[in-house]
């Protein structure tokens, strides 16, 4: 009589998302790694690029938060009971210390961003309205949306800190008209605080803990659920692919100076999505 083997076990969620995000994945990153460089001195000049990507890229964090919120503001009895038990999940994902709005919103302060162009508006709007789907409808597909940019500063965080303290801080604004933010290292410059965490471990523990927790969720949502989720990730990729065409197109109408359509890479965005794909994203 032959074995009786048991079934495989079923992969992660977040094995999922990788795993079907792969080819969008590198495709992205062909795009990014060959801006990256450019977007500090000698190539760059000042922050404006810079800015421009992040007030762009920086949306949609702030939206993502905006809707966590709008979630955990809702009564319970608003929804079913299984809708109601992965919204309550997707709350406990949020730990203290997690939400990079605050940050975001004191670094486009520092930098004296201005509101995203129109050009990437298109993209943005079809960001925003997706989340606001999710919040109505589908939150489970919010965790998508959670992982690839939460996981983008966590896997990648320090580096993206380390190569953008190259610049000096003369390229960075002063950290002495922001001082109510405490102090300053190399590694935490206005105009990227957002990439560092409170506390002795510089974020490991939260990430730790927004891993665990993630991972409740294999058991909690249906594969209907799971796969709607995996979606919404590749979808995620591609308006991003999107947004970095854009912003070449707004990087070179708005460029006075002699080099190409690659110092469109000022945009901090393709630098977070960059994170994601460059560093240990499928450990």
């Amino acid at each position: 009589m032959g074995d009786i083997r048991e079934p495989a076990p079923k992969p992660s969620l977040s094995t999922e998302i990788n795993t079907s995000t792969r080819v969008v994945h590198a495709e992205l990153n062909k795009l990014i790694t060959a801006r990256i460089p450019l977007a500090l001195p000698p190539h760059a000049k000042d922050t404006s690029l810079y800015a421009l990507g992040l007030s762009v890229f920086a949306r949609i964090y702030i939206e993502i938060e905006e809707a966590l919120d709008t979630l955990a503001d809702q009564h319970a009895l608003e929804r079913a009971d299984h809708s109601r038990a992965v919204v309550r999940w997707l709350i406990r994902l949020r730990s203290h210390g997690l939400a990079r709005k605050s940050r975001l919103q004191y670094d486009l302060q520092s930098l004296g961003a201005s509101t995203p162009p129109p050009r990437v508006q298109i993209a943005l709007r079809a960001i925003g309205d997706n989340i606001d789907n999710f919040v109505h409808d589908k939150p489970h597909s919010l965790i998508a949306y959670m992982w690839v940019m939460y996981m983008a500063i966590f896997s990648g965080g320090r580096h993206i800190r380390k190569e953008l303290s190259r610049a000096g801080p003369g390229f960075w604004p002063s950290p002495k008209s922001f001082a109510s933010m405490g102090s300053f290292s190399d590694l935490s410059q206005p105009g990227y605080t957002f990439l560092s965490f409170d506390g002795d471990d510089d974020g490991e523990a939260i990430k730790v803990g927004f891993k665990a927790r993630l991972a409740e969720g294999d058991a909690l949502l249906t594969v209907e659920e799971r796969r709607e989720a995996v979606e919404a990730a590749d979808e995620l990729f591609g308006l991003c692919i999107d947004i970095v065409s854009a912003l070449d197109e707004e990087a070179k109408e708005r460029a006075e100076v002699r080099w190409s359509w690659l110092q469109g890479l000022g945009w901090l965005g393709a630098a977070i999505v960059g994170i994601y794909l460059t560093r240990s994203l499928w450990r």
